[in-house]
């Protein structure tokens, strides 16, 4: 497509969108965002700390699943209704109260992953090839 026909394609979506309103626009993102920025947090603190404490692939994907995981809980129980988990179970999270309730199940998970890491699965040492010692030849 042309640059203008995307300007008018573009151009249209956002009249559309700003005829919503912004209470309409909030009741759609607003669940949204307090099931996807529990996981952002949880990877970028993650990858600040990389370097330091070598979080492997299990660390990863368990503390993403587990700070998905709760916070969709929560969003369903709130936004419609659904209780998947029982409300005293819920309630008996630490920070629950302010929407923080997935961050103390992350952290165990992640700790559990991290010690299951070390000590359980077997290590991948990488063979890094040096130019001296890979193309000398006898």
């Amino acid at each position: 497509m042309s640059y203008r026909t995307w300007v008018i394609v573009w151009t249209g979506c956002s009249f559309l969108t700003a005829n919503f309103g912004l209470n309409t626009l909030l009741a759609y993102s607003v669940p949204l965002l307090t099931v996807i920025y529990p996981v952002s947090l949880v990877l970028i603190v993650m990858g600040m700390t990389q370097e330091r404490l070598h979080f492997g692939t299990l660390s990863y994907r368990a503390a993403a699943f587990v700070s998905v995981l709760f916070p969709l809980f929560d969003m369903l129980r709130t936004t419609f209704s659904l209780q998947l988990l029982p409300k005293s179970l819920y309630a008996m999270l630490p920070l629950s109260e302010n929407g923080l309730g997935w961050m103390v199940p992350t952290l165990v998970v992640l700790l559990v992953a991290r010690l299951v890491e070390k000590f359980l699965l077997p290590t991948e040492k990488s063979q890094i090839a040096t130019p001296l010692t890979d193309n000398v030849q006898a």
